[in-house]
Order: structure tokens, then sequence, then C-alpha cells
């Protein structure tokens, strides 16, 4: 079992480093230093000289990883038959999966600011570009069939830990009801925010900013605008 983890790990590393282009790429979205060099070993199977054995990718690193790319517990654990590349003890399964970027295995996201005013009523936005992601991105952060995936750039002050500004947030505008504890995009007073909310055990709600937060009685007085499925934070090195 163990070493079945191992080849797991191995083989999700190498689907994240084919989806950053490079291992340095990969390192910067991990918080890690470009020429960090840990990735890159434990890809090439260096020997540690004091074993004797491959460097493998530990149960800490693995855990990193996944909260850092808010990829589900226990993620880089699994095969995930649908991204990796053919496996020789595995039957039934008749080629690789991953394929260089093209047109037909990516998708376009639109991305936008948001621009307030003092006499704003409604969500109001400038289109800045598009984003291609790869269709397991996307398929993974679709929830339903009617998912509307929007970029938008980040640039709320009072959440300035939690999405430095101008990183790009990934929301579901399909979803305009509470859903579950997570990040949404809000309006209050006619202006929109992102705000992590999180519901009590009695049903109310606190919406919190990295600077204040509040207690809701009734879900109906939050105007929501959609779900932040994912996160690409904009830190200096």
């Amino acid at each position: 079992m163990k070493e079945e983890i191992r080849e797991n790990r191995l083989q999700n590393l190498l689907f994240l480093i084919e989806q950053y282009k490079t291992i340095a790429n990969l390192n910067v979205a991990l918080g890690r230093k470009r020429k960090d060099g840990t990735l890159s070993q434990i890809k090439n199977k260096a020997i540690v000289p004091s074993t004797g054995k491959s460097r493998t990718m530990g149960t800490a690193l693995a855990r990193d990883i996944e909260a850092r790319l808010r990829l589900p517990s226990g993620w880089m654990d699994k095969f995930h038959k649908e991204i990796q590349p053919l496996r020789p003890d595995l039957e039934n399964i008749q080629s690789p999966v991953i394929t260089p970027l093209n047109e037909n295995n990516t998708e376009s996201i639109p991305l936008y600011e948001i621009v307030t005013t003092e006499f704003e009523s409604q969500l109001n936005t400038r289109l800045k570009g598009e984003i291609q992601l790869t269709n397991f991105l996307v398929n993974a952060m679709k929830q339903s069939e009617k998912a509307e995936l929007v970029g938008y750039l980040t640039s709320d002050n009072a959440m300035y830990k939690t999405m430095p500004r101008n990183s790009i947030a990934i929301v579901d505008r399909a979803i305009n009801s509470f859903a579950g504890d997570g990040v949404y995009l809000i309006q209050t007073n006619g202006k929109p925010k992102f705000r992590n909310i999180s519901e009590l055990i009695d049903g109310r709600l606190i919406i919190k900013s990295d600077l204040l937060e509040e207690v809701v009685d009734n879900k109906e007085q939050i105007d929501f605008l959609g779900k932040v499925k994912m996160l690409w934070e904009c830190k200096p090195l």
C-alpha cells in the first residue's frame, strides 16, 4: 500500500508539473522559491546519500501541495485514471490521457475587473481578457451543468491576506445562494465584495473579511453573486 501511494504521488506530481509547464512555475504556485530543488529531486528520483534510496514525497508535503492548490485532502495519494499516463500494472487502460494543450482540451474563461462607484446598484465589470484552462480543471470546478465560471481580478483591501490584490478568483456565478462554507462574491449596499462565509450551528451565517466579521440571522439578507472555486494568488517573491 505504501509503495502504491508513493507511486500515485509521483504520477500526480508529474501531472501538476505538466499543468504548470515547469517545476519553477509550480514552485511559485506552492509559495516556494522558483529554484527550490525538492520537487525536482522527487521527480528525478534522486538518491538520498544517508539511505541510498530514491527520494519520495512524504505525507506532509503531499498535504501541503493539496492545501496550497485547493485540491481535496488525500488527492495526491490517489490514482486518477482520467489524468494519469498508462501504468503497466493496470489493465483495460488503452492510452495515456495527458495530452498537449490545444483548442480541443482547453476552455476559455472570461476575466473581468470589478468597477464600483458610489451610485452603482448592481455588479459592474470591465472585460480584461480571458484565461485558458484545461478541461480537467474546469470540470473539477463545476458542480453542475449550469455552472457559469468567470474570472475576477481581486482588489478588495479588506481581504488582502486571503486574496492578495490582483490575484485571480474563479467564481461560479450560477451559485446565487449559500452552498456550504467558502469564499463568496456578495453585494451589500450596492457594492460587490469577496467574503469568507460559514454557517454556525444555529443556522446563522458568519461573514468574515481579513479585518472584521459579522453574524447574519437571515440568509435572505445576503445578495450572493457567486462562489469562489479557485484562486491564483499574486504574491511578491
